[in-house]
């Protein structure tokens, strides 16, 4: 019998609760996904973990697929290709002021992540038409134009698959500012969004080249820092980081 443990561990773990009758409800997992993106330059340091899930369900207890973050990561060890394991353990713990999540398949340790904190980043019902709980929704709602986007789309998106289409940047006399326009892939087949970076203060990119025929993102994260909002985008090629005052909506396409 697969057992979760330690999942009051995870911040946001009351979303998840309330849709799985407690989280003793989750029972066995399957992976549907897990990305690790590295510190640039650091070949096996890894800066942040993600990773989705689906519980069984079963009876009164709805199927539902929910996220996980894990920041400022120190080590990922792995024994076992997850990919093949459907009835997956969750475990959570602590030990000297760091998190330790091991994830494992039939009594083997498969995964062990060492981090400084978990938390939920959505949780959604499969049989529902949109998300319960998503943390990033709190941060979207700070975007100009974001009640256009919600009220279009249903959704805030997170660019998970997202193609990016331009980027223009432009140092300009006001402050500098970014503009990228992606297509995105969690609805129909020709949403954009074009957003707006306004006073960037950091802007980085790193491991992509003009050779990439396409740029695809296969992570993000969207979060309050201080004095403004930062969107970190990762994928195959590498990752872009934009940190500013202001972000607003400059043109959304919903067809």
């Amino acid at each position: 019998m697969v057992r979760n443990t330690g999942l009051a561990l995870i911040q946001g773990c009351e979303h998840l609760a309330a849709l799985t009758d407690g989280l003793e409800g989750l029972g066995a997992l399957t992976l549907v996904d897990l990305q690790v993106t590295t510190q640039a330059g650091a070949e096996y340091a890894a800066r942040q973990v993600t990773a989705s899930f689906l519980t069984h369900g079963g009876g009164k207890i709805p199927q539902v697929q929910f996220g996980l973050i894990w920041n400022d990561v120190s080590r990922v060890s792995t024994s076992m290709d997850l990919s093949e394991v459907n009835d997956i353990g969750l475990s959570i713990t602590t030990a000297d002021g760091r998190v330790e999540t091991r994830l494992s398949g039939q009594g083997e340790v498969a995964t062990t992540i060492l981090s400084a904190d978990v938390t939920l980043s959505y949780a959604i019902e499969k049989a529902a038409a949109g998300l319960a709980f998503r943390a990033e929704d709190e941060v979207w709602r700070r975007i100009a134009g974001a009640e256009v986007v919600r009220e279009r789309l249903g959704w805030y998106p997170s660019f998970h698959d997202a193609d990016l289409l331009s980027a223009q940047f432009d140092p300009g006399d006001g402050g500098p500012s970014l503009r990228l326009r992606m297509r995105l892939h969690e609805g129909g087949p020709r949403d954009e969004i074009t957003l707006h970076f306004e006073e960037v203060s950091i802007f980085s990119v790193g491991g992509w080249t003009h050779d990439d025929a396409s740029y695809y993102f296969t992570g993000s994260e969207l979060a309050l820092v201080e004095n403004g909002l930062e969107l970190h985008l990762s994928g195959p090629q590498g990752e872009w980081r934009v940190r500013c005052a202001r972000i607003r909506v400059a043109d959304l396409v919903h067809e």
